[in-house]
């Protein structure tokens, strides 16, 4: 098997490594030799997979490997190819049994990412989220979509309904600004915007600026 060959299966198990639900976000965390290492173990496996496939079939439909032959006159070339196969679509498979949802908590439990944990946590309860930021400066509001980071830091997207600051001395949360109500009236046509969403009143903020998440109880919060 030529170098280029040895690399196509290298490819098959890169594409089921971040294919696959269970893999994928500690997968992609990695870089450089790891990463290639890890594709190079995958798609070994899956050579190995598809060699008995291809024998079984070769055994039990001898002319599907005489017409493989006639186009693609390689050794081991549909060893290979279905290996890169079976390695795209196997994922599909094996994630109806493992949700995305899962596959990014467990992702940020082992790589210690909680905010982005309570921030997938409070998409699946659709909760309020607090964010307080080193700046002092505290939002609470919705936020949009899940994004477990899998090259690094991610950024957070919010919806903003309130916001404030945190007490320097008490760190207490002192909310000042209402965008529910801007929200509803141009929502409601009070306030005529063209082409107006809702999601033009996001912000994103870098991770890096965030220093607590929480989700937010509105009741609680009036309460205590």
């Amino acid at each position: 098997m030529g170098l280029g060959l040895f690399l196509v299966p290298v490819l098959g198990g890169y594409l089921f490594l971040t294919g696959l639900n269970y893999t994928r976000y500690g997968v992609l965390r990695k870089s450089g030799y790891h990463l290639f290492f890890q594709s190079a173990i995958a798609g070994s496996v899956l050579v190995v997979i598809a060699r008995l496939m291809v024998v079984f079939l070769n055994g039990s439909f001898p002319q599907i490997g005489t017409l493989w032959k006639s186009y693609v006159p390689f050794d081991y070339s549909g060893t290979v190819a279905l290996s890169v196969l079976l390695g795209f679509m196997f994922p599909y498979v094996a994630n109806l049994f493992y949700g995305k949802g899962k596959a990014e908590r467990r992702a940020a439990t082992e790589s210690g990412a909680l905010i982005e944990l309570v921030i997938s946590e409070s998409l699946d309860r659709q909760k309020l989220v607090e964010l307080s930021l080193k700046n002092g400066k505290s939002y609470i509001g919705f936020a949009l979509g899940r994004k477990i980071a899998a090259f690094g830091e991610s950024d957070i997207a919010l919806i903003p309904m309130k916001s404030g600051y945190r007490d320097k001395d008490t760190h207490d949360l002192v909310l000042t600004t209402d965008y529910i109500s801007a929200i509803r009236k141009c929502l409601n046509g009070k306030i005529i915007i063209p082409d107006f969403r809702y999601e033009d009143f996001r912000i994103v903020i870098p991770m890096s600026e965030v220093r607590s998440v929480r989700i937010f109880h509105p009741e609680v919060y009036e309460r205590f």
